[in-house]
């Protein structure tokens, strides 16, 4: 199950997050295929959120991830 969202950080949140999908993309471009979320990004992955602790995953689909939360919080946060 994904983190309860807050609605009171969102803006800041997705900043955060966008800014981790930016970097993970320049990772992507530089040929990288795995990566170590940290941070507000573990939310963006139900393994590692779930699990508590940190676990190597493949890139783009944490790139998919960090995508997918940034749409859940501005959903459940009603922000455009």
């Amino acid at each position: 199950q994904d983190a309860a969202v807050n609605c009171d950080t969102a803006q800041e949140d997705i900043v955060h997050l966008q800014h981790e999908k930016k970097s993970t993309d320049e990772r992507i471009a530089k040929g990288v295929f795995s990566i170590m979320p940290i941070g507000l990004a573990l939310n963006a992955t139900e393994s590692v959120a779930q699990s508590g602790s940190q676990k190597e995953m493949e890139i783009n689909k944490y790139n998919e991830k960090l995508t997918q939360r940034i749409a859940e919080i501005k959903q459940a946060c009603g922000i455009k």
